[in-house]
């Protein structure tokens, strides 16, 4: 292992891992199930992995970020709403473990924890609002949101031009689901 201090590539910001490339082999099975078509399968991966991460903490953060960047991107947008509330208890396991590891990862989080902060379901909007909370502290709030709120006004617009076809992966959604998922954006 080496240091733990907050450390990033050169560059600053993040880029996103479609894929798990760390060496936890935990992480990484549960990771793979996360994107599987099949409700039931996501939400036990997502319970899989806040067991991992609260187990094993900051040493396994570091490589699972990028991915979860991603993967957070698709689920917070799940046409089922346990799903986008167990995204969002991932996304407090996190900030709990260590809340300036989400700092990197910010501009790609943002716009969709901002509409996760005001889902549909009050359940998934406390979940997404604990977690943000125990990111930021609330007098930092104001001043966050005003510095990310470029990329958070950049997700509602594409989303506003976006077709209902457009927001969903066809081969994970039923026109009736992209209907839901566009009325949901």
């Amino acid at each position: 292992g080496g240091g733990h201090a907050g450390s990033s590539p050169a560059g600053g910001e993040v880029g996103l891992t479609p894929i798990y490339c760390g060496s936890d082999s935990e992480l990484a099975v549960a990771s793979k199930r996360l994107l599987k078509k099949d409700p039931t399968t996501k939400l036990k991966a997502l319970g899989e992995v806040v067991v991992i991460l609260q187990n094993k903490g900051a040493q396994v953060l570091h490589d699972f970020l990028p991915y979860f960047a991603f993967v957070y991107r698709r689920l917070s947008l799940d046409v089922n709403w346990r799903v986008r509330m167990e995204v969002n208890r991932v996304l407090s396991t996190v900030a709990t473990i260590n809340k300036r590891s989400l700092g990197p990862h910010m501009n790609a989080l943002i716009g969709y924890w901002w509409c996760a902060l005001q889902d549909s379901s009050r359940d998934v909007a406390a979940v997404a609002r604990e977690a943000f909370d125990a990111t930021i502290a609330s007098k930092k709030q104001p001043s966050v949101i005003a510095f990310l709120s470029p990329h958070i006004l950049a997700l509602i617009k594409s989303n506003l031009d976006a077709t209902p076809e457009g927001l969903s992966d066809k081969s994970q959604f039923s026109q009736e689901d992209a209907e839901d998922r566009y009325i949901m954006a």
